[in-house]
């Protein structure tokens, strides 16, 4: 999270991938790196990672979907 407040989204992301690899289940990972994907305008994989947050049990997760989907 101290990438994050320095603006490093791309380190957010490395470091985020490396606790998914240890922890798949982490759903707040999912989430957070889901919405930095998002600031850096990958729709996509914001999506994916939003998806997997929500079907983890992150349900807020679905509100951010619908934000980025233009449906919120």
């Amino acid at each position: 999270m101290a990438k994050a407040n320095l603006g490093d989204n791309l380190g957010v992301i490395q470091d985020f991938n490396k606790v998914i690899e240890l922890d798949p289940k982490f759903a707040d990972v999912y989430y957070t790196r889901g919405c930095v994907k998002s600031e850096l305008k990958d729709k996509t994989g914001a999506l994916e990672d939003l998806s997997k947050a929500g079907e983890l049990g992150y349900t807020y997760a679905y509100k951010e979907i619908r934000r980025i989907q233009g449906t919120a």
